[in-house]
């Protein structure tokens, strides 16, 4: 059973209902994906693996998982587990094999390429691995929080007053506040407001992956992959924009409830538990129980 999840910050419960926080749920179970491979949690506390990024051994309590690629040695992957701790696989660079030995109550994690960052229940932030930018290093001092992301060499960290902390190599766009999720790509971004818009911004816009569609609203979730961005909208459908690998969203697509983007690659849940994928991957296995 699902033991840990991160409620959403005070100011979320403007729209709240309990459709959002199922999404919530499944959004903790439903891993980013990778060029030749992804991860996506098949049923509560089971996470099954298939392409470029298997499962080295078997992961059968954990509540979140988060994964990301681009770097040399191979994709970063890192699981929360039901006891608060949490486990790894993949790159073993920068000392990414070897977790703080004192990480506990861990309520979400958020893989960088080379780093990773756990929010504890207390709202602080622990972060292991390379520092390139300083994205290992948080902000003296930080607390509250509530959502964590990473991207390929840098951290967000949403606090629980609507606004944003950033470390690494990332800035925060001037006055945002009111975000209720938070996405990261690569070096690209997406801030999910309690109005139900999008905030996009980054580096490199070289697909416009950071260009948010004009009059996008009524959002409940994002995702953000590495040159694309995902909004799943209230009425279950999605939208997308940037490079959207070998194709836009499936016409008929609807009764969605999660979603997740990687590379070129997407994927959604419905509400039958069914998963959709469309983009630059051919999911050679079917989950009937994605959730």
């Amino acid at each position: 059973m699902l033991r840990r999840i991160l409620l959403p910050p005070k100011h979320y419960r403007q729209i709240a209902s309990m459709r959002l926080l199922e999404i919530s749920m499944l959004l903790r179970l439903l891993a980013s994906i990778v060029p030749a491979g992804l991860i996506v949690a098949a049923k509560p506390a089971t996470v099954v693996g298939w392409g470029e990024i298997g499962i080295p051994y078997a992961i059968t309590n954990a509540v979140a998982v988060s994964i990301k690629n681009g770097a040399a040695g191979g994709p970063n992957a890192i699981a929360l587990l039901d006891n608060g701790t949490v486990t790894r696989w993949g790159n073993i660079q920068f000392g990414l094999a070897t977790p703080p030995a004192d990480l506990t109550n861990g309520i979400g994690v958020a893989a960088g390429a080379l780093h990773c960052v756990v929010l504890r229940s207390d709202g602080t932030v622990v972060c292991w691995g390379r520092s390139l930018f300083g994205e290992s290093s948080p902000p003296p001092g930080l607390s509250n929080v509530v959502a964590v992301s990473a991207g390929f060499a840098s951290s967000l960290a949403l606090l629980a007053d609507g606004t944003l902390r950033g470390w690494g190599d990332v800035g925060i766009p001037a006055g945002l506040s009111n975000v209720i999720a938070i996405a990261s790509g690569v070096d690209n971004h997406l801030a999910l407001k309690g109005d139900g818009t999008v905030v996009g911004w980054g580096g490199v816009n070289q697909f416009g992956q950071n260009n948010v569609p004009a009059n996008l609203t009524g959002v409940v979730a994002i995702a953000a992959g590495k040159m694309q961005g995902l909004a799943l909208k209230s009425d279950g459908t999605v939208v997308a924009w940037g490079n959207l690998g070998l194709g836009s969203p499936p016409s008929n697509l609807s009764n969605v409830t999660a979603i997740a983007a990687g590379f070129y690659q997407n994927l959604a849940i419905r509400s039958d538990h069914s998963l959709v994928a469309w983009g630059n991957f051919n999911v050679s296995r079917v989950l009937d129980q994605a959730t």
